[in-house]
C-alpha cells in the first residue's frame, strides 16, 4: 500500500509538470518566443505519444516506483541541463526533444495506477494554463504539488506523511528556484543568445545578451559594444588624445554612460578629475550599479575622481566657467537631429571655449569606408571650428571599421608626428601600443573628394543625410 501511494505522490508531483516543461521550452528557446499556438503542437503530440508508451508498458511496482523518481529528477535538473547546452551549443533545442520523451515514458509508468478526478485535474490544470500563457506555471505546480501530498497523506493517513513530503517538497523548490533564476524576458524574440538583463530608458531600449561567456550590449537592438573587444573602441578614442594633451588634470565626457571610456581615462594617475555629461542618465545609473555594466567598467563610474552632472549639455557648456584639458565626445552616431546636433560647428566651438589654452578634443564619428561622407564632414566642422584635426580608425571586430578625429586648439603642430612621438607603452593596456599608433594615423585614399564637403550645422544638418546614405547594409 505504502508503495503505491508513494507512486501517487510521485505522480502529483510529476505528472502534471507537462505545462511547466513546455513553459520552460518557451521560455528559454527564442525561437519560439511569440509563436502561434501551432507551434507547440508538435511537442504536445511528442510528449502524449511519450505518455502514451509509458502507460501501456507492464512493468513491477519498483519499476513505477524508479521512473516517478527518474522523472522528478529530470524534471529538477531540466532548467540546469537547457541553460549548459544554450550557451555552448547550437544543439540545444535536439537535446531538447528525447529529455521530453523519456520524461513521458517516465511520467507515463509511474501515473500508470492514477486514478480519479482530482489526479486528472492535477494535469490538466496546469497544462491548460499554460496553453492559455495568462500566468507563469511553475508557482501553480507547487501549490498542486503540495495539495497532492498532504491529501494523500490525509486519506490513507499515512503516518510518515511529513518525512515523504520533505524530499519531494525539496525537489520541487529547488526545480522552482532553478527557473526562477534564469530571467526571461519579452526582448528575447528579437535575439538568437540568451538575453541577460533587458530594461528601457527614456533614449534606449537596453538589452544584454551572452554567447560562450561574452556579453553582447545592444541599444535598441543595434551593437553598441561587447566583452568580446570594447578596447579595440576605446583604448584607440582615449590614450592617443590623453597622450598628446599636455596636461590631462581636469577632464570632461560627454555622453559615455557606459563607463568604458572612463576606466581607460582612470588609468593615468596625474588626472585629478573627470566632470560626466550624459545624454541618457538612466543609463549611466545603470551602467554603475548592474553587475553587468560594472564587471566590465571596473566600478570606475563610481571612482572618486569622477563627478556625474545631471544637467543640459548645451546649456552646461555655455555657463560653465571651468576649463578642460580634454573634452571626450562619446555620443551617438548622428542617426537623428537629436544626436546630429553634437556633431555640429555650434557644438563644437562650444567645447573650444570650455578648453585650456593646450586643450584636446576627442569625437567619435562613425565609420571611415562604411559612411566616408559622414566621417570628413564631422572632421571638417572639427577643422572649422578652429582646431588643428587628427582621424583615427581601427578594426574593432564586432563593429567593423571605425573613427574618431582628435583636435587640438594648438593649430601650429603636427598631430600624427607628436603623437607618434609622444606616445608611450608604460600604459596598461589590452591591444593599443606605439607599433599600433601608427596604424591607426594612418589612410589611404580617402574614398571621396573631401575638398567641397559643407560644414556641419545646426541651421544646416547636413550630416544626417550622409550617415544616412551611408553602406551600413554590409
Amino acid at each position: 500500500m505504502e508503495v503505491r501511494v508513494a507512486l501517487k505522490v510521485l505522480a502529483s508531483t510529476g505528472l502534471f509538470t507537462t505545462g511547466a516543461i513546455l513553459y520552460q521550452q518557451y521560455a528559454l528557446f527564442n525561437y519560439l518566443y511569440q509563436t502561434a499556438i501551432s507551434d507547440y503542437l508538435p511537442l504536445a503530440l511528442f510528449l502524449a505519444l511519450a505518455i502514451w508508451i509509458g502507460l501501456k508498458i507492464e512493468v513491477s511496482d519498483f519499476t513505477y516506483l524508479m521512473a516517478g523518481v527518474s522523472m522528478v529528477c529530470l524534471i529538477s535538473l531540466f532548467p540546469k541541463v537547457i541553460d549548459l547546452a544554450h550557451e555552448h551549443s547550437d544543439m540545444s533545442s535536439v537535446l531538447f526533444y528525447p529529455w521530453l520523451i523519456l520524461t513521458g515514458v517516465f511520467g507515463g509508468l509511474s501515473a500508470k495506477r492514477v486514478r480519479g478526478f482530482i489526479w486528472s485535474a492535477f494535469i490538466l490544470i496546469p497544462a491548460g494554463i499554460f496553453l492559455t500563457s495568462f500566468i507563469h506555471i511553475l508557482p501553480l505546480y507547487l501549490l498542486f504539488a503540495l495539495t497532492g501530498i498532504f491529501w494523500l497523506g490525509l486519506k490513507y493517513k499515512l503516518k510518515a506523511q511529513f518525512w515523504l513530503s520533505l524530499p519531494i517538497l525539496a525537489v520541487c523548490v529547488f526545480s522552482y528556484n532553478q527557473q526562477k533564476s534564469k530571467h526571461t524576458f519579452s526582448q528575447q524574440a528579437r535575439y538568437f543568445d540568451k538575453v541577460l538583463f533587458s530594461t528601457k530608458t527614456p533614449f534606449y531600449q537596453v538589452d544584454v545578451t551572452s554567447w560562450k561567456h561574452q556579453q553582447w550590449f545592444y541599444y535598441d537592438n543595434v551593437n553598441q559594444f561587447t566583452s568580446i573587444d570594447y578596447w579595440l573602441y576605446y583604448e584607440p578614442m582615449a590614450h592617443p588624445a590623453l597622450q598628446l594633451a599636455k596636461t590631462r588634470n581636469n577632464i570632461l565626457i560627454v555622453g559615455g554612460e557606459n563607463g568604458l571610456l572612463t576606466q581607460e581615462i582612470l588609468k593615468y594617475n596625474d588626472v585629478v578629475q573627470v566632470e560626466m555629461l550624459p545624454l541618457d542618465t538612466a543609463l549611466i545609473s545603470l551602467a554603475s550599479q548592474e553587475p553587468v555594466f560594472t564587471k566590465l567598467n571596473n566600478e570606475s563610474l563610481n571612482n572618486e575622481k569622477v563627478s556625474i552632472k545631471k544637467q543640459e549639455i548645451f546649456r552646461y557648456l555655455s555657463e560653465n566657467k571651468d576649463k578642460y584639458d580634454l573634452i571626450f565626445i562619446d555620443v551617438p552616431d548622428p542617426a537623428n537631429h537629436e544626436f546630429g546636433q553634437y556633431y555640429t560647428l555650434e557644438f563644437y566651438d562650444l567645447c573650444r571655449s570650455s578648453l585650456t589654452d593646450n586643450g584636446v578634443v576627442v569625437t567619435q564619428a562613425g565609420s571611415p569606408y562604411l559612411s566616408a561622407p559622414a566621417f570628413y564632414t564631422i572632421e571638417n566642422t572639427i577643422r572649422n571650428a578652429g582646431f588643428t584635426t587628427l582621424p583615427l580608425h581601427n578594426q574593432v571586430l564586432t563593429l567593423g571599421e571605425w573613427g574618431w578625429v582628435i583636435g587640438s586648439k594648438d593649430v601650429e603642430v603636427n598631430l600624427r608626428d607628436n603623437l607618434i612621438e609622444a606616445y608611450t607603452n608604460k600604459i596598461d593596456t589590452r591591444w593599443l601600443n606605439q607599433d599600433a599608433i601608427k596604424l591607426i594615423t594612418s589612410f589611404g585614399k580617402p574614398l571621396i573628394k573631401t575638398d567641397c564637403l559643407e560644414i556641419n550645422t545646426i541651421k544646416n544638418p547636413v550630416l544626417n543625410e550622409l550617415y544616412s546614405s551611408g553602406t551600413w547594409s554590409f
